[in-house]
């Protein structure tokens, strides 16, 4: 059975993955990081990876740091990725 994991900030405690579960025939499990920001994630991100050893992870983060005023969509956006290919040894499909 594939295990993907739903990494994300605040928005993401609202999925349910019970009912993911059950429509994928996969384990699911959805893990948020209330107020997390682009900067910084790697470090959260990989601790979840080794909690859960996913196959698949759905990475949602940004929104907390559309509120700092030195952060452009691009650094965000940069930060995202980075993430995305600090991990990706580990996962087999990332998903940003």
């Amino acid at each position: 059975m594939k295990r993907m994991l739903i990494l994300g900030d605040s928005i993401v405690k609202y999925v349910d993955g019970w009912r993911l579960n059950k429509r994928m025939k996969s384990s699911v499990s959805v893990r948020s990081l209330s107020g997390a920001s682009s900067r910084g994630l790697e470090y959260h991100v990989k601790g979840c990876i080794v909690d859960d050893t996913p196959d698949s992870i759905i990475l949602h983060f940004g929104t907390n740091s559309l509120k700092e005023k030195n952060e452009t969509a691009e650094t965000i956006a940069d930060n995202i990725v980075n993430v995305a290919v600090s991990v990706k040894e580990d996962v087999s499909e990332i998903f940003v």
